[in-house]
């Protein structure tokens, strides 16, 4: 049954260690990169094998 709850916020340093083609505007010096398969496997593993 789905309940739409959120269960786990958690941040991550992409793993794309690349220079992408950006131009950033506005406030703040955020740049988001891409997270590798792994990385997410690895976080939410034990989350669901418990």
């Amino acid at each position: 049954m789905a309940t739409r709850r959120k269960l786990l916020e958690k941040s991550l340093t992409g793993a794309d260690r690349s220079c992408p083609f950006v131009v950033l505007s506005g406030a703040g010096g955020t740049l988001h990169s891409a997270v590798r398969d792994r990385q997410l496997y690895d976080l939410l593993r034990e989350r669901v094998e418990g």
